[in-house]
């Protein structure tokens, strides 16, 4: 379900979109909705990004070893195996 909003923009802005609009025969509406569907996949991104950051910055020594010990098993299992 769409809902109909208005939005008042700088000229410059709205001339960048008509432009888009005509360059890809959309209209300023789908322009808008793929613009701003771009700027949620990159705002999630970061965020992402961040808590990943924050999530390895906070480990704990214990955790640490954890990861160390999975790693160090990947490695061996990896070398074991045989590719084509």
């Amino acid at each position: 379900m769409k809902t109909k909003v208005s939005v008042s923009l700088p000229s410059d802005l709205l001339q960048d979109i008509d432009d888009e609009a005509a360059q890809t025969s959309r209209s300023r509406s789908q322009i808008f909705e793929v613009w701003l569907r771009l700027a949620a996949r990159r705002r999630a991104a970061a965020k992402l990004e961040q808590d990943t950051l924050a999530y390895y910055m906070n480990r704990t020594a214990e955790q640490e070893g954890e990861d160390a010990s999975l790693s160090r098993a990947s490695l061996r299992a990896a070398k074991q195996r045989k590719i084509d």
